[in-house]
């Protein structure tokens, strides 16, 4: 499962994130941080999906997220998170894509990840992540921020609330590798295997023998 937190893209403001976690382990598997615009960020973030399994990608959809949210579905990646109103008793999926950053969710996402760092329910060894986490603090008014950013606080935050959704039968479609992906040609390359049979040259002129 991968979490984003996305920037502007300007290279003196806020910078975009992404964290990934194996699903089975609760290991922090990559990291990724910079400066990129918000739609190449999609672009980049559909790769990450494809090189891990069709990974659920639960991108934050506040400001420039959209811009991201429609750049992985014009890439061609659907195994996507959606809103889910978390009020309800039972929330459901909503039409809405993308994990929404509100006044509400964001404590409970930290409140959450908190927890698992505490019980040791995660397993972190990324150095700049824990060192954002250090500094990252709980204001006398209820605000929270890191000194100076708190971009990989966050996307590994709504990294590990999709781990409520990743096994779900609606995330769990079958993924087909497109063409020409990184992960493609990881498979060709390594493996020689292109998704094709191979069929011996002159196969289909040999009569058949009665």
């Amino acid at each position: 499962m991968v979490g984003a937190d996305v920037a502007e893209g300007l290279s003196h403001g806020d910078y975009s994130s992404a964290h990934v976690i194996d699903a089975r382990d609760h290991s922090v598997v990559a990291h990724w941080h910079g400066h990129i615009e918000p739609d190449l960020f999609g672009d980049l973030l559909a790769e990450i999906g494809w090189w891990y399994n069709g990974a659920l990608i639960g991108v934050e959809n506040n400001n420039h997220g959209l811009t991201t949210l429609k750049a992985l579905q014009r890439y061609g990646y659907r195994n996507l998170y959606r809103t889910r109103r978390l009020q309800q008793r039972n929330p459901e999926a909503t039409e809405i894509l993308g994990w929404r950053t509100t006044a509400a969710t964001k404590p409970l996402a930290i409140d959450e990840l908190s927890a698992a760092i505490r019980d040791e329910d995660i397993v972190l060894t990324d150095a700049l992540t824990i060192q954002e986490l250090i500094t990252f603090v709980r204001q006398a008014n209820g605000r929270m921020n890191g000194s100076p950013h708190d971009d990989r606080v966050m996307s590994l935050a709504i990294t590990w609330q999709m781990m409520k959704y990743v096994w779900l039968p609606e995330y769990r479609t079958e993924v087909v590798i497109p063409k020409y992906s990184l992960s493609w040609f990881e498979r060709f390359i390594v493996n020689e295997d292109d998704g094709f049979a191979r069929v011996p040259i002159g196969a289909h002129n040999v009569r058949e023998t009665r």
